[in-house]
This record gives structure tokens, sequence and C-alpha cells, in this order.
């Protein structure tokens, strides 16, 4: 909308929407901590940092 960037990238929303059954496979085995994918493949500290102040 009017050109302006979002607040969250396809990254982001990849990783929230994976909590869920991250969170569902943890307590199935006994709150087993389970490792949240990188979806960015190791480019993560590549991505442009979004601004909510000036």
């Amino acid at each position: 909308q009017k050109g302006l960037p979002l607040d969250m990238d396809v990254y982001d929303l990849a990783e929230w929407s994976c909590l869920g059954p991250l969170t569902e496979i943890s307590l199935d085995n006994g709150s087993a901590p389970v490792e949240i994918p990188d979806f960015t493949r190791g480019g993560w500290n590549k991505l442009q940092k979004l601004e909510f102040s000036e």
C-alpha cells in the first residue's frame, strides 16, 4: 500500500507460522527443545532491516 515496506517479510511469516506445529512436536516429546528452521538458508544477516521510527 502506497509503496511503504511491510512490517514483516516472507521469512518472518514462515517463522511465525511454524511455531504452532513445532510447539506441538515439542510437547509430544516431553517439552523437548525443537530447532526452528532457518528459512533464509543462512542469509538472515543479509536481510534488509525494517525501520519503525524516523
